[in-house]
């Protein structure tokens, strides 16, 4: 599970940047930056989905069920990051900033936990990957 939870970082620092350079290209043309942010977010939940299909979990990312599920796990994740900056705001508004920080963590940890026991759990290695045989590594 380590090594898993440890690529699942090294993806989400790739989804970071893909999200952030599509946000802040798009501002940079002329996009709304409303529109520019969806359009980020959305291309770093895409890439998100396949280099965690592929790289943390070693499994095919063409899969509808597995799609669906993930969308779910994200605004799932998505909530408890929202519940923990609206708590965290209340709690210390001088500090709106790090708020938004600090909830990245249970994001990161709820999506981890999710995609690992719901969405790619009980599924066969994409062929040519080797995933992890029995899930048991630490």
């Amino acid at each position: 599970m380590r090594k898993r939870l440890i690529r699942f970082g090294l993806v989400g620092m790739l989804n970071t940047a893909v999200g952030v350079g599509i946000i802040a290209g798009a501002i940079a043309i002329g996009v709304a930056p409303l529109v520019a942010n969806a359009l980020g977010f959305l291309t770093g939940l895409c890439v998100s989905f396949v280099a965690n299909s592929r790289f943390t979990f070693g499994q095919d990312p063409r899969s509808l069920k597995r799609i669906i599920r993930y969308l779910a796990v994200f605004l799932i994740a998505y909530a408890s990051n929202l519940v923990a900056v609206i708590a965290l705001d209340l709690a210390f508004p001088a500090y709106e900033t790090l708020t938004h920080v600090a909830g990245i963590v249970p994001y990161t940890v709820v999506f981890f936990i999710l995609a690992d026991r719901f969405v790619f759990r009980d599924s066969p290695p994409a062929r040519g990957q080797a995933g992890d045989a029995g899930r048991a590594d630490a």
